[in-house]
């Protein structure tokens, strides 16, 4: 049935309806041109964050590979994945899962405690994925699904442990994790108080060393506070990163508070 559909090869992705329910039909991605990936190594050496390396990601049977393999060993440490259903030469189904994504529940019409519970949320069960030794990737608020209030992660085309330390691979998953809702967060009116009292939490989930080394990147991103904060004419990305570099900062000034 799924070799038989053209969708998936036109469009990459696919739902199919098939005898045991609904499926994800996942084609190979076709190579992206190493400029975007040596800029951003560039630019990781210059400001000394490793963790902000990019990840190997091949293409076509290569590509593929990395996340059926990955798939299938963070659904064999516990992680929510969806289950890898058959792997073709071409392209892979995985389960289904019928839910929104963390990020659109979190902008959601309702009191700000819940969204900040979602926040929290989503930071224990990187900690949890943590815990079991293992790095997500793409770990952006986008890729983690809400069903059943259970989170389920997705996205998983690239291993950055093949190019860094697993310290730095779990500490770019708490900037992936940051920098995707701390804008959004701001966007729905969560005041920096509010987000602070309730990162207080968020220290209780990495490991010393990854600790250490988000103390020291909080520091090194700090400035970019300085950037534009409006979304318009300079782009979503810029605002986000202006959000995260403020948060930071909020975060000295307030630990400078407590000490004085």
């Amino acid at each position: 049935l799924i070799e038989a559909s053209e969708f998936w090869q036109r469009q990459r992705l696919d739902i199919v309806q098939t005898s045991v329910g609904k499926v994800f039909v996942q084609a190979q991605r076709k190579g992206r041109h190493p400029f975007r990936y040596n800029l951003l190594n560039a630019i990781a050496f210059l400001v000394r964050m490793p963790m902000i390396k990019a990840a190997s990601a091949p293409d076509g049977q290569a590509s593929q590979a990395i996340e059926v393999r990955r798939l299938q060993s963070l659904r064999d440490a516990g992680v929510q994945v969806p289950a890898v259903l058959h792997a073709a030469p071409q392209w892979f189904a995985m389960q289904f899962v019928d839910a929104p994504n963390l990020l659109d529940c979190m902008q959601r019409e309702q009191p700000q405690l819940e969204r900040l519970n979602l926040w929290l949320q989503g930071a224990e069960d990187i900690g949890h994925v943590h815990r079991n030794g293992l790095a997500l990737s793409q770990a952006f608020a986008r890729n983690y699904l809400l069903h059943e209030r259970q989170i389920w992660f997705i996205d998983f085309e690239d291993d950055p442990t093949q190019v860094m330390s697993l310290s730095h691979a779990q500490a770019r998953d708490w900037l992936a994790y940051l920098h995707s809702t701390v804008w959004a967060l701001r966007q729905c009116g969560v005041s920096w108080e509010e987000m602070l009292s309730k990162y207080e939490r968020f220290t209780q989930y990495p490991s010393q060393p990854v600790a250490e080394i988000i103390k020291k990147m909080s520091v090194r991103i700090a400035w970019l506070r300085h950037f534009p904060k409006r979304r318009k004419p300079w782009g979503r990305d810029v605002a986000m990163l202006q959000a995260l570099g403020e948060f930071f900062y909020q975060i000295q000034q307030s630990k400078k508070s407590e000490e004085s």
